[in-house]
């Protein structure tokens, strides 16, 4: 299974984004640490604001290449190390689950063969009625198979808290 740490620093600019967003979906890339065998750190991401309705959002590659790009730089092109993990977006007004259409495309960037790592990570945050924090993960592997990723909250790299993950789970 694979793991996948969030410091409550990201969590906070993942609520805070979609706070600003409101009833528009989000998204961005996520860039991780590779901590241990199958345990993966959440780094940074890139908040693209525009491109989102409220049912649907469209990625612009060249904003995220861009972050990509200062990300690499800041970590010494070290790909073993610090890499792209994934995608994330939000659905303000469904579940924070995936649907057919982020199914599909995850599958498709799995298995394109310009991706190098073995899995990319699909993470899908909403804020609820009450403003918490709901947040789904999982790993679209290039044999077309579907993993669950086990999340959690740490902070100076001790795990303090597990994040549930589900469609009316919260953090």
């Amino acid at each position: 299974m694979i793991v996948l740490t969030i410091a409550k620093s990201a969590l906070e600019k993942f609520e805070a984004a979609l706070r600003d967003a409101r009833h528009q979906e989000i998204g961005g890339v996520l860039a991780g640490e590779h901590i241990a065998n199958n345990v993966f750190e959440i780094v940074d991401f890139s908040v693209q604001k525009n491109g989102g309705t409220s049912v649907c959002f469209n990625r612009t590659p060249k904003t995220h290449q861009k972050f990509l790009k200062t990300f690499f730089d800041k970590t010494g092109h070290d790909y073993q190390r610090y890499n792209y993990l994934g995608e994330w977006h939000s659905h303000p007004s469904f579940p924070a689950i995936p649907s057919g259409t982020d199914l599909s495309q995850m599958a498709a960037i799995a298995k394109d063969p310009t991706q190098s790592g073995p899995f990319v990570i699909l993470i899908i945050v909403r804020l609820d009625s009450r403003s918490k924090l709901q947040l789904h993960a999982s790993a679209y592997m290039r044999d077309g198979s579907v993993q669950n990723v086990l999340v959690q909250h740490c902070h100076n790299k001790t795990v303090i808290t597990e994040i549930r993950t589900g469609r009316d789970e919260g953090v």
